[in-house]
């Protein structure tokens, strides 16, 4: 059974058109059977939001997880149907809205 621990990117970057949350130094840890597995960026780095549908776009792409000499990869898609896991995304998704009364500029985008 996997479970997320931890989830803190290392960044997030709001773009035009996507949402990229930085895992490249994250503190991402999942626990496998009880053993914790660190998120190393040996694969894929960041997951990529489409602002305007909220979708995730890099479904299919893997993710490296180390615990001592082993290292897992996991898809995205799977990581997504972790429960923990889409709650944390979906407060990295909150915390990018912007106020109710204000709409995001182009100069305000990076």
């Amino acid at each position: 059974m996997v479970h997320v621990k931890n989830f803190r990117p290392t960044s997030i970057k709001i773009c035009m058109k996507y949402i990229l949350v930085n895992l490249r130094n994250a503190r991402f840890i999942i626990s496998i059977q009880g053993a914790p597995y660190q998120f190393i960026p040996i694969a894929e780095k960041e997951i990529k939001i489409n602002r305007s549908t909220f979708q995730v776009e890099n479904r299919r792409m893997l993710f490296a997880f180390q615990h001592n000499s082993s290292v897992i990869y996991i898809k995205m898609e799977d990581l997504l149907k972790l429960p923990r896991f889409r709650e944390k995304v979906n407060a990295v998704l909150r915390s990018t809205e912007p106020p109710r009364n204000q709409t995001l500029t182009k100069a305000q985008a990076i």
